[in-house]
């Protein structure tokens, strides 16, 4: 069986039609008439919540229906005929290009620019472009949106035959910001996505354990939901990492049982960090809620654990959230691919 094919491709979807907006508001999901979900009675407390969930859909249907606008403006009719493939720019280009999938290495790269004018890609964001980058303590663009812009720029050569000079960033709020598209970078960044992606299928075909498929790194590892399962992100993870991720994640073995707080509403336990982003010590974390994460009335001393999502005081506590999830390590859940051989228990 063929092994199976990433297309790189990282674009916003499609925007909500005219038509699919004012049906929508017209149905109650906006700001218009709605019909009640039902006739039972309804608490002061649900019916606050529904309105902010009408709300906040209403909010995201008018961001829908903005970048459907700046899209219509920006692209305008297509052009009745592509630029030669000979030309070095698109300085002979006119009009503009709006949507239009491109592919490129027998299909291995694929984007959908929002628009395409002369010289330039125009991508818009629904959130931030920028991020805080530890190294320089400053903002910059978001570096998957660099490359972004640059692939899309290769694809600009490889189907319309000339080099877009630039990309630009249009957030929903707030400038825009222009990001240089050169030639050779634009190349070697679409060569090392094609070489990361042969690389991908060609451990899926050999069956590859799954922590094999990790490229552990702050920057990689950031937003991705699987720390907690990932043999690799907890072999490499450093305390230098600490404030790079979207919270602190330790590994460790409690050094007493949990005790009870605020009454006995919460626990705190006390974790001698062995693995993860902060430093190797004995960290303090409270309030754990059971209510939020029940196991943890079944821990006792001894037990290691794993944590992610905390957020790091300063007087290194380190305080559960919304998004902290906890378990014992040895509940961890194991990561196969279907090719990897699985242990077959017989009975005697």
């Amino acid at each position: 069986m063929a092994p199976p094919i990433m297309k790189c491709s990282r674009r916003l979807s499609r925007s909500t039609s005219g038509r699919k907006l004012s049906t929508q508001l017209s149905s109650g999901c906006g700001n218009g008439p709605s019909r009640p979900c039902s006739s039972a009675p309804t608490s002061t407390r649900s019916t606050a919540a529904s309105v902010r969930r009408r709300r906040g859909l209403a909010t995201t249907l008018r961001a829908q229906a903005w970048f459907s606008g700046q899209r219509a403006l920006s692209a305008g009719p297509p052009p009745a005929t592509a630029p030669n493939a000979k030309q070095a720019s698109g300085a002979g280009f006119s009009g503009s290009i709006g949507e239009q999938e491109f592919t490129a290495c027998d299909g291995k790269l694929l984007g959908r620019p929002d628009v395409i004018r002369t010289d330039e890609v125009v991508d818009y964001k629904s959130g931030a472009i920028v991020e805080y980058d530890e190294a320089t303590q400053s903002d910059v663009v978001k570096a998957a949106y660099i490359r972004q812009l640059r692939i899309y720029g290769y694809l600009v050569k490889e189907k319309l035959g000339w080099w877009p000079l630039r990309g630009l960033l249009l957030p929903l709020a707030g400038a825009g910001i222009e990001v240089a598209l050169d030639p050779p970078e634009c190349a070697r960044e679409a060569t090392e996505a094609v070489a990361l992606l042969d690389a991908y299928n060609g451990k899926v075909s050999a069956g590859a354990a799954a922590e094999e498929f990790a490229s552990p790194s702050p920057q990689g590892c950031r937003w991705c939901p699987y720390k907690l399962l990932c043999p690799a992100f907890w072999q490499t993870a450093l305390p230098e990492w600490s404030g790079q991720l979207d919270g602190a994640a330790v590994e460790g073995v409690l050094a007493e049982a949990p005790s009870a707080i605020h009454a006995g509403a919460a626990r705190a336990v006390a974790l001698d960090v062995q693995a993860g982003s902060e430093a190797r010590r004995r960290a303090q974390i409270a309030p754990l809620n059971p209510a939020a994460h029940p196991g943890v009335i079944t821990l006792g001393a001894g037990d290691r654990v794993r944590l992610v999502g905390l957020r790091a005081r300063r007087d290194g506590v380190l305080v559960p959230g919304e998004r902290t999830v906890m378990c014992r390590v040895d509940d961890v859940p194991i990561v196969i691919t279907d090719r990897q051989p699985q242990e077959v228990q017989h009975d005697a």
